[in-house]
C-alpha cells in the first residue's frame, strides 16, 4: 500500500513495515539521444475504382497541391473570376455590384493559399464587368429563360453533385445551375461554366481549346438529367467565356 511519512519524499512504497525509500529518479534522456525525425516520403497515388469527376476532361492535375509544390501557374485569376460569378445570383443593373469584389479577394486568397494583389483585382472586376454588359451576361438576367414558361427560376451555384450513370459513376461540382420550376417540379435546367483565358483565339484553334470543355458539359448535362429525372433535351449547356465575353453552347 502507499503511505505518507511526516519528512522526506511525499510518496513512499511500504512493504512489510519496511520502508523501501523514494522512487528512484528517472534518468534525463539527452537531446543528442532523441533521432531526428525522418522527412516525409510524398508520392501521388490514383484511387481505383474511385468516381469520375467531369473536370478532368480539362486536365487539372493535382490541383492545389501539385500547383503549390511542383510549380505549376496555380489560377489565381480564373479563381478570382470564378470567385465574383459564385455571388451573383441575377444582375440588378449591367454590371454587378462592386461590393463583390471584397469578399470574392477573400475567398479567392483562401482557396490560393494567399492574398490577392490589388493589381490583380483591379484587372479581373473590369474583366468580370465587361463580361456582363456584354453577350455573355445574358446567363445572369431571367430574360433568358422566358421560353421556359415556368412558374419560377432558381439559381444554385458551386453544386456539388454525384450520379451513377451508364459510363460508371461520377461525381464533380457544376459553376452555376439555372433550374425552371412548373407546378413544384423542376421541368427545365442549365448548365453555366466559367472560363477564362481563349482570348484572341477562332476558328479551329478555338475549337481545339474547347473541345475539352464540350466534353466536360456533355458529363454534367448527363448527370443534371439522371439527378432531375429530366429527359436529356430539357438540360442545356453553355460556356460562358469571361474574356471574350460571349456564350458558347456546349
Amino acid at each position: 500500500y502507499l503511505a505518507a511519512p511526516a519528512e522526506g519524499p511525499f510518496w513512499s512504497f511500504v512493504r512489510d513495515g519496511g520502508d523501501l525509500g523514494p522512487l528512484p529518479a528517472r534518468a534525463a534522456v539527452a537531446d543528442a539521444d532523441v533521432p531526428a525525425p525522418a522527412a516525409p516520403q510524398i508520392a501521388w497515388i490514383e484511387r481505383a475504382g474511385s468516381a469520375r469527376a467531369p473536370s478532368a476532361h480539362d486536365g487539372g492535375g493535382h490541383g492545389f497541391f501539385a500547383r503549390e509544390f511542383v510549380g505549376d501557374d496555380d489560377g489565381t485569376r480564373g479563381t478570382l473570376a470564378h470567385a465574383w460569378f459564385e455571388r451573383i445570383a441575377w444582375l440588378a443593373g449591367a454590371v454587378p455590384e462592386s461590393s463583390i469584389g471584397a469578399d470574392a479577394c477573400a475567398a479567392a486568397a483562401l482557396e490560393v493559399g494567399r492574398a490577392i494583389d490589388g493589381a490583380l483585382a483591379a484587372e479581373v472586376e473590369r474583366v468580370v464587368a465587361k463580361a456582363c454588359a456584354g453577350p455573355m451576361g445574358a446567363v445572369l438576367r431571367p430574360d433568358r429563360y422566358a421560353g421556359w414558361s415556368c412558374d419560377r427560376l432558381d439559381v444554385r451555384a458551386e453544386l456539388s453533385f454525384a450520379a451513377d450513370l451508364a459510363a460508371g459513376p461520377m461525381r464533380g461540382r457544376m459553376d452555376r445551375v439555372v433550374l425552371g420550376i412548373q407546378g413544384g417540379r423542376v421541368t427545365r435546367a442549365e448548365v453555366v461554366d466559367w472560363k477564362t483565358g481563349a482570348r484572341g483565339l477562332a476558328g479551329a484553334a478555338l475549337e481545339e481549346r474547347i473541345a475539352p470543355y464540350r466534353a466536360q458539359m456533355a458529363d454534367y448535362r448527363a448527370a443534371l438529367a439522371a439527378m432531375l429525372g429530366l429527359e436529356p433535351s430539357c438540360v442545356t449547356a453553355v460556356l460562358a467565356m469571361i474574356d471574350r465575353g460571349e456564350l458558347i453552347e456546349a
